[in-house]
C-alpha cells in the first residue's frame, strides 16, 4: 500500500444504509417528476453517473421516502444483480429501491469519486457465502476493507481521481464496469496504487 494510506472499514469513511421499499400504487408514479431508482437503472449505466430512472414518483409518492444526495454510490446488494457488480453514482437527488446498498461517502475522510472507483475492484463473489441466493447484507458491506488516502482535510497530500494520471483520465472505456473493460479490474487496482 502506497505510504501515507491506511486500511479503514467503508462503514467508517461512509453512511451505508438501505434504499426505500418500492411503492406499489402506480398511482404514486402518475405524472412523476422524482426519480426512483432501481437495480435495473443502476444496470443500464454498470459504472458511472446515473442521471436518469426508469420510474419517476409524483409528490405522494416520495411521502415517507428517504431521498439521498447527488453523489451517493448505489451498491446492488440482492437478487441475480448483485454479482453483476455494478457501481454507479448518483448525479442526482433521488429515491433508491430497497434492493441497492447506498453509500454516501464522509467527504472529510474520503473524496466520493475515489470511493466508487474503490469499490468498482470489490466482487460481490468475494463477499457472499451462499451464491445459491446472492444477498449482502448492510454490515457486510459496511465492513469492507477500504485502502484509502489521506483525507482530504488532512493537510496531507490527497488523492484525487479528477487529476489522476492514469488509463482511467484518458479512455473512453472510463463509461464501463472495469470488470468487463478492456482494462480490466487489475488495472483499476495499479491505478488506485499508484495514484
Amino acid at each position: 500500500m502506497k505510504k501515507g494510506w491506511r486500511t479503514r472499514r467503508l462503514g467508517d469513511v461512509a453512511q451505508v444504509s438501505a434504499g426505500n421499499s418500492a411503492p406499489q400504487d402506480e398511482s404514486l408514479f402518475k405524472d412523476g417528476t422524482y426519480p426512483f431508482f432501481r437495480t435495473a437503472d443502476a444496470g443500464r449505466v454498470r459504472f458511472g453517473d446515473v442521471y436518469e430512472s426508469a420510474d419517476y414518483l409524483n409528490k405522494k409518492g416520495i411521502e415517507g421516502l428517504r431521498r439521498y444526495p447527488k453523489g451517493t454510490i448505489l451498491f446492488p446488494k440482492s437478487g441475480a444483480s448483485t454479482f453483476l457488480n455494478h457501481r454507479v453514482m448518483l448525479g442526482v437527488e433521488g429515491c433508491v429501491a430497497s434492493h441497492l446498498a447506498t453509500i454516501v461517502a464522509d467527504e472529510t475522510q474520503i473524496e466520493p469519486r475515489f470511493l466508487l472507483y474503490f469499490l468498482s475492484t470489490i466482487s460481490a463473489q468475494d463477499l457472499v457465502q451462499d451464491h445459491a441466493y446472492p444477498s449482502l447484507n448492510l454490515p457486510t458491506i459496511s465492513g469492507i476493507s477500504i485502502h484509502a488516502p489521506p483525507s482530504p482535510n488532512s493537510g496531507g497530500s490527497s488523492v484525487s481521481l479528477t487529476k489522476c494520471a492514469c488509463p482511467f483520465r484518458k479512455s473512453p472505456e472510463i463509461r464501463l464496469h472495469p470488470a468487463r473493460c478492456r482494462m480490466g479490474r487489475e488495472t483499476v487496482r495499479r491505478c488506485l496504487r499508484l495514484a
